[in-house]
């Protein structure tokens, strides 16, 4: 887009605003463009806000992830001939299975 592109949406709220035949018309259609455009920058900010949460979860969700590999590690080099940790490692095993597939 070239920079007319850019500014025209102020132009066209601008010549709405002076429109002078309909004008009541023109106003509000530039006071909702306007609205729309305030909405558009809030809107702009959630998805950043949200995007800044996601890269949270994801950076916990490896931390979690790594605590869930070396506790199975540490069971398997604590209790290797104890068949009752078996069964908890095959959980984590699953569990980590399961998040790599969904990933």
């Amino acid at each position: 887009m070239t920079k007319d592109h850019e500014t025209e949406p102020d132009d066209l709220v601008e010549r709405l605003e002076d429109s002078k035949g309909w004008p009541n018309l023109g106003k509000a259609a530039a006071a909702r463009i306007r609205a729309l455009a305030a909405e558009n920058k809030e809107l702009a900010l959630d998805v950043l806000a949200a995007q800044g949460q996601a890269a949270d979860l994801e950076a916990e969700n490896a931390r979690l992830k790594n605590a869930l590999i070396a506790t199975r590690n540490d069971l398997h080099e604590i209790n290797a001939g104890d068949l009752s940790t078996f069964e908890v490692q095959d959980a984590i095993s699953a569990a980590l299975e399961e998040k790599s597939d969904d990933e």
